[in-house]
């Protein structure tokens, strides 16, 4: 559901006092509070977990037990992946929750 005109003034208002009050809560709750996904983190992941499943059945297949082993750890890594807030990878500071004075990596 779809906040309102007004409710997003609102909520943008408390952000606003809140910074002003306590500038390192502010900046706590916007990095860690809400943790937002980056779309292209998520995707790469779930690509890597999908991989990974098929990497697994290939290995129950042929019977492999390193090819299982590393299957394993494609879909690991994947669930990792795609679990990380994009605030941590410095993704697109305006979208993160980082504010203009945070350093982030540039956009390629």
């Amino acid at each position: 559901m779809a906040l309102s005109d007004h409710e997003q003034r609102v909520i943008q208002d408390l952000e606003e006092q809140l910074a002003a009050a306590d500038p390192r809560l502010a900046r706590t709750l916007s990095l860690h509070g809400m943790q937002r996904r980056s779309g292209r983190l998520t995707g790469t992941g779930l690509a890597m977990v999908a991989l990974g499943i098929m990497a697994m059945v290939a290995a129950l297949l042929v019977e492999s037990v390193p090819l299982g082993v590393g299957a394993f750890l494609v879909m690991a890594a994947g669930l990792y992946t795609a679990t990380l807030p994009a605030a941590v990878v410095g993704w697109r500071h305006g979208q993160a929750g980082l504010d203009s004075n945070a350093r982030s990596l540039p956009d390629r």
